[in-house]
Parts: structure tokens; sequence; C-alpha cells
């Protein structure tokens, strides 16, 4: 992943200004306080927002991004939310490891479900779609220890198939089992680099 140059405003608020990121790493995680713009970056990254023409992004083709904000249709089941948007057979959907685990709320309306199951279908749809390029946004809100603990697990073998992962989080908890690499977003505007951990502690 590489960044040179990143300017990014909302209007007349600057975000961004000649801001450089570089890593090799295949699992990232940003942290900061609320609103120091780690969203926004991975929205630029997802090309869900596009920059300033002088910057220059390392976009990879086949991108997923797991937002922070629930995305399921509420009157579709867990299943149909799935193969509305990847083409799979129903078949191979329940060969799954990850598949027991959700199956008891699998055919329910996501309106229907908890907070924490909605989560969990969300996250079930990006793995099947094998992205080379993970994004998620605070992606263990509202799931429990052990629910955290499966999906964990799940993550950390889409890194052996060669899936590189960025995600934020705001607790240490959820991510300690994933040893990511971490950088770290200033409270302070703009943004120009961030962080290493090694940093952070000194």
């Amino acid at each position: 992943m590489q960044i040179n140059g990143l300017t990014f405003s909302y209007e007349k608020f600057l975000v961004f200004d000649d801001f450089y990121f570089e890593s090799s790493e295949p699992l990232i995680a940003f942290k900061g306080p609320t609103g120091c713009g780690k969203t926004t970056l991975l929205k630029i990254i997802s090309q869900n927002l596009t920059p300033e023409k002088r910057s220059v992004v390392q976009y990879s083709k086949n991108t997923y991004f797991v937002i922070q904000e629930d995305s399921l249709f509420p009157w579709l089941t867990g299943e149909e939310n799935i193969l509305k948007f990847l083409d799979l057979d129903k078949k191979k959907i329940q060969s799954q490891k990850l598949f027991p685990f959700l199956e008891s709320f699998f055919s329910k309306k996501a309106s229907e479900m908890s907070y924490g199951q909605r989560r969990m279908i969300e996250l079930f749809r990006a793995f099947l779609f094998k992205p080379d390029l993970l994004l998620l946004d605070e992606p263990f809100n509202f799931l429990d220890k052990k629910s955290r603990g499966v999906f964990t697990s799940e993550i950390l073998s889409l890194l052996e198939s060669k899936t590189k992962v960025i995600l934020t989080s705001h607790y240490n908890e959820d991510i300690s089992d994933l040893k990511p690499k971490v950088y770290y977003f200033n409270d302070y505007f703009p943004v120009r680099k961030l962080s290493t951990e090694v940093d952070k502690q000194q």
C-alpha cells in the first residue's frame, strides 16, 4: 500500500494535506480517536471518495470494503443479502467453515436479526468475495468475545490466501490476536503522516 501527496477536503475542511503512507505489511490497523480520518482514508483507498488530482494512491482492482454502518437490506434474509451481490451456489455457501456458526439466523430477514448477527453476515459476505484487499471499518462492532474469536481466525486464514487486510478499531482487545502492524492517527488536522506503534510509545 502506497499513498503519496494525498490531499482531501470536505468542502473547506482540510482532512489530508500532502499525506504520505507506505506499508508492505499484509495486515494493517489504523487507530485513533473518533473523527480523526480513519474511515475517510478507507473510503479513499476503496475509491468511494476521490482525492485531489495531484494525489497518488495505489489502488487494488479487487477490493471489498465493509463499512462501519449496517449495509444489509433489512427486507432480505442473510442468504438473500449474499446471493444478491455474489454469484455463488447455495451449496458452496453452506460448505464454508463459518456457515454452522451463522446457520441459526441465516434464513432470517436482516430486520429480525440482532446487530451482532447482521455484522456477522456482512463479514461472511466479505470473506466469500475473496478480495485481494479487504477493508474493515470497526469490524468487530456488536460482536461478543466468542464471535470475535471466530472471525479473527477467519481473517488470519484470509491472510494465508494472500488477501491483504486493512482495518480500524478503537479497542486493543478486538485486534490483539490478529497482531497487525498498527499506525496511529493524531487528533489534529490536516493529517500529513501516521505514527508507528514505536513512535506512539516514545
